[in-house]
Parts: structure tokens; C-alpha cells; sequence
């Protein structure tokens, strides 16, 4: 089979490789166009047909004079961004999902957290298709809104200031397919990184944050961060910092 015979029935597949994604490629640093050739390629020629873990969120980056705030991870011990999964939010995609072969994924139990996460498996042959579904934005969640709330708002670590927010986007991360020996899958992570446009009052409330005595939330420096927790050298108590914290800093982690 030649190059072409290979090329043109995956471009007449991959309608997400153009236009939108494209204009959004000139906002951000994203993937390469050789990189989401080969996720195309991969997808379809090598996964048809095996479920390929999907996890789709949105990460806030809170900076104030330096140093990041991050929140500690409902299921998982470590202090992570603020943030999560998007949602889907109808039963037109319900019926769709089931069609692709889309199921829920159970390393983490279902509740009512995680009902109708974008964290899924997804049939390989089914993944550009589910990831152009993804792009166009309908019947899912598509404002940072609901996060941002359940985790800092309504436990009260911030104000009614913050009632309201204006994320700013930044960029997404298209992790390569990678398989992963703790969820015996290979796996696409994306990650939108958006940043609170913060008003005066806001900044202000921000920059005089009360930690948590239960430890809920913890301001953390850059290098901090890079270490995925304390420096243990410096002799301070070690704490673990979840890897996608890393894509605060950049594009590239």
C-alpha cells in the first residue's frame, strides 16, 4: 500500500485536523501538524479496534506575585490545578456514544461527580469522529464555570467575588496516545489551561487567601511544581503535586 492509498481516505476522516482546529492552532501552541497526523494514522491503522482511554478537562492557572494555587484531588492524594472533565449534557449524545462504542471508564466509581465525564474509552476507529464531536462543542459542557465553583466557591475558601469568572484561554495540550500500565490502556489526555481575569477585588481577595486548615488548598512556586511536590533537600515535608500540574507553566510541561 503506498503513502497516498494511506493518506487520503484518513484526511477525508480527520475533518478535525481543519478549520476550526486550525484556528485555534494560531491562538496557542498546540500539537504539530505531524503529531495529530499521526494520531489520525494510529487511530485508525493500529487501535480500530481497541477502547482508548479518553480524559478531556480544562485546568485554571491562579498566579498571584508568583507562586500557583492548586487544590488537593478528591479521588487521588496530591494537590492538583483547579479544574476538571468536561461534561456531556444531553441524551442525543447518549445515543451517539453508544453507537461509537463509547463506555464509561471504571478506574474511578461512577457517582454523582463523575456522571457523563468526558472520561471515557473509546473505540479507536471511533476516535477521530468522537474528537470532532468534541471540537464542534454541541450538547457538552463548554464554559470552566462548574469547577471553579464546586471547588473553591461553594466549600467557601473564596468569596461571593468569584461568583462570577472570565476565564481566558490560553492553550490546549494533546498528550501523544501513550499506554499506561496503571490503567492497563493507551490513552489520550487533553488539557485546556485557561487563567482567571482577575477584577481589583478579586486580586485582592486573592493575594490575602486564608489557607485551609485541612489543607485543601496550598500556593506552590514554580520550581515546586517542576519537582512534583516539595524540595525534600531543602529539608521540608515532602507532599506530591499530580503531573498535569505541569502544564501551567507551559504548553510543554
Amino acid at each position: 500500500m503506498t503513502f497516498l492509498q494511506v493518506l487520503v481516505p484518513l484526511l477525508k476522516s480527520g475533518a478535525w485536523l481543519a478549520p476550526k482546529l486550525f484556528e485555534s492552532e494560531r491562538e496557542k501552541r498546540g500539537p504539530s501538524f505531524w503529531k495529530r497526523m499521526k494520531l489520525l494514522y494510529t487511530s485508525k491503522r493500529q487501535l480500530a479496534s481497541t477502547h482508548v482511554r479518553v480524559s478531556i478537562s480544562y485546568l485554571f492557572r491562579i498566579r498571584i506575585d508568583g507562586r500557583y494555587l492548586l487544590v488537593k484531588g478528591r479521588r487521588i492524594n496530591q494537590y492538583q490545578p483547579v479544574g476538571g472533565v468536561y461534561k456531556h449534557d444531553s441524551q442525543a449524545v447518549r445515543d451517539q456514544f453508544t453507537k461509537w462504542d463509547v463506555r464509561e471508564d471504571e478506574i474511578m466509581p461512577i457517582d454523582i461527580h463523575s456522571r457523563d465525564d468526558l472520561r471515557v474509552r473509546v473505540l479507536g476507529k471511533n476516535l477521530i469522529p468522537f474528537l470532532n464531536w468534541f471540537v464542534s462543542e454541541k450538547d457538552r459542557e463548554t464554559t470552566q464555570q462548574r469547577e471553579f465553583q464546586e471547588e473553591l466557591v461553594e466549600p467557601g475558601y473564596l468569596s461571593k467575588a468569584f461568583a462570577t469568572i472570565d476565564p481566558r484561554y490560553l492553550y490546549t495540550v494533546w498528550r501523544p496516545l501513550t499506554y499506561s500500565p496503571h490503567t492497563q490502556a493507551t490513552e489520550l489526555m487533553v488539557y485546556q489551561v485557561f487563567e482567571l481575569k482577575l477584577t481589583a477585588a478579586q486580586e485582592h481577595e486573592l493575594r490575602h487567601l486564608q489557607l485551609p486548615a485541612s489543607g485543601e488548598l496550598r500556593w506552590v512556586t514554580e520550581e515546586q511544581i517542576k519537582r512534583l511536590g516539595d524540595d525534600q533537600f531543602k529539608h521540608l515535608d515532602p507532599f506530591r503535586i499530580g503531573q498535569h500540574a505541569c502544564y501551567l507553566l507551559s504548553s510543554e510541561g
